[in-house]
């Protein structure tokens, strides 16, 4: 995770913007027990508010766009888009 710039809350709290463009949010999952499938979600935003520069007790809030989940293989993640997995037309943010 990369962050922009902090930007005080308070005088011992700061709030730091994810960097969308230099972060990643990515998984893998086993797959029929002999493979695993990698992927990642090309859309989504966050903060992270931290006492300081210190991120030993930070917040941490990240909001997905469940649509933008992406594993290379357009027929797996429009499966991975319906009720049967995530749902992203009913649930569009993770």
């Amino acid at each position: 995770m990369v962050t922009t710039r902090s930007t005080p809350v308070n005088s011992e709290t700061l709030q730091w913007k994810i960097d969308p463009d230099h972060s990643k949010i990515e998984f893998s999952v086993s797959h029929m027990v002999i493979s695993k499938v990698k992927g990642h979600f090309r859309r989504f935003q966050g903060t992270v508010i931290s006492s300081g520069n210190e991120f030993e007790n930070a917040k941490v809030e990240v909001t997905i766009d469940a649509a933008s989940i992406d594993t290379n293989n357009l027929q797996r993640d429009n499966h991975l888009r319906s009720p049967e997995f995530i749902d992203a037309t009913n649930y569009p943010e993770i």
